[in-house]
């Protein structure tokens, strides 16, 4: 007896959350479903790049204004959830935003973020945080520390399938809770993208002086905190030229010279033109740059063989050419340069690389990952 009563009493349990789900979880899909749907492409998650994920974040973000005074970036942004449908009656027909503002430190490399929520012009929520940095040298994983020593992994947060949707996601939930993981992420890796500044050089008019153009400046192997940052999310750091550098023998032979013993060793070119001087359009700098200008379809040059294909694997690619129609991978050829001086043909080019697509083994746009010093003569056909 006691069994029967245990039983009808575990029966009518079940049916009493099973009607309570009935009633609760098409509310909660309808609430997913239209926040979810709202400017988001919910079949790109999960495969979206750093960089493509970073300019969705930077999306949700209004009113966008940056500043640098030398010693601190600053950062400030709003998002707007006035347009979404809140299912809080009580703030359904309210316009409710967001402010953020980030500063972030230059010199100790820390993040001050402050959240203050206005509801139809009222200030009704504030709050804010302060975090140091940290950088592991042998995994190249980037933290974020909290004031407890929390740390969190910006990259593995980035990751995340609704990273994109982390400010709207929580919406409907509560305008006044404290600002999740996710959204610290954000907000942070915004700010970085939107505030680094990439300093232009003066333009020399001494044509002896391009090698000091291309040096001048820069430190050799030192990346800041925010600088990895922007170079993971697929972003160039590289200092640019305010006129390009054409590289004659002359010059590629005593950069060469230089190149052999650094670190950032890499130049980042513009567009190659027929068989004209090479345009140098940054000094020197990272592979990271490197890769990332071969991402998007730039040529570059570096002084080994070694350094160019490295540039060409880490952007995705198989380094190598397309000889009559056929690939050949981990091949090269040279490019020529040729001109007249006072009647006379002058002939020389470099080695390099074509970045193939992996799989069909396709050119991918017209990639050149040039490398060592210039060679005399025509080419051979």
């Amino acid at each position: 007896m006691k069994k029967q009563k245990r039983g009808i009493i575990i029966a009518s349990c079940v049916m009493a959350l099973l009607m309570c789900l009935s009633i609760i979880l098409p509310s909660i899909s309808n609430s997913q479903h239209q926040l979810a749907t709202r400017n988001i492409n919910t079949e790109e998650l999960g495969t979206l790049s750093y960089e493509e994920k970073v300019d969705k974040l930077s999306e949700q973000f209004s009113n966008v204004q940056t500043e640098n005074d030398g010693d601190n970036y600053y950062f400030s942004g709003e998002i707007n959830y006035s347009e979404l449908d809140l299912l809080s009656t009580e703030y359904e027909d309210s316009e409710v935003t967001k402010n953020i503002g980030a500063k972030l430190s230059s010199s100790d490399e820390t993040i001050e973020i402050s959240n203050d929520v206005v509801i139809d012009g009222e200030h009704v929520f504030n709050e804010s945080f302060k975090f140091s940095t940290e950088y592991d040298e042998e995994t190249e994983e980037l933290f974020i520390v909290d004031e407890n020593g929390d740390k969190v992994n910006i990259l593995d947060e980035l990751n995340e399938e609704n990273v994109e949707e982390c400010f709207f996601l929580t919406a409907a939930i509560s305008f006044f809770a404290a600002l999740t993981v996710k959204q610290v992420v954000a907000i942070v890796v915004v700010a970085v993208v939107a505030t680094t500044v990439i300093v232009v050089a003066e333009n020399s008019d001494v044509i002896s002086r391009d090698l000091d153009r291309l040096l001048s400046g820069v430190k050799d192997g030192v990346k800041s905190f925010w600088e990895r940052i922007k170079l993971a999310c697929g972003k160039i750091t590289a200092i640019a030229l305010s006129a390009a550098v054409s590289l004659t023998a002359e010059l590629a032979t005593e950069v060469y010279k230089k190149a052999k013993n650094r670190k950032d060793c890499y130049l980042l070119c513009g567009t190659i033109t027929g068989n004209g001087f090479i345009p140098v359009k940054y000094k020197f700098t990272s592979y990271e740059n490197a890769r990332n200008w071969i991402k998007k379809g730039g040529s570059v040059w570096s002084p080994f063989s070694s350094t160019a294909e490295k540039c060409v694997t880490g952007a995705g690619f198989v380094p190598g050419i397309i000889k009559r129609g056929v690939p050949e991978v981990y091949v090269t050829e040279r490019h020529n340069i040729s001109f007249m001086i006072n009647g006379q043909q002058i002939d020389y080019g470099f080695y390099h690389y074509h970045a193939l697509t992996k799989g069909s083994l396709k050119k991918y746009g017209a990639v050149h990952s040039f490398f060592g010093q210039p060679f005399s003569g025509a080419p051979v056909a």
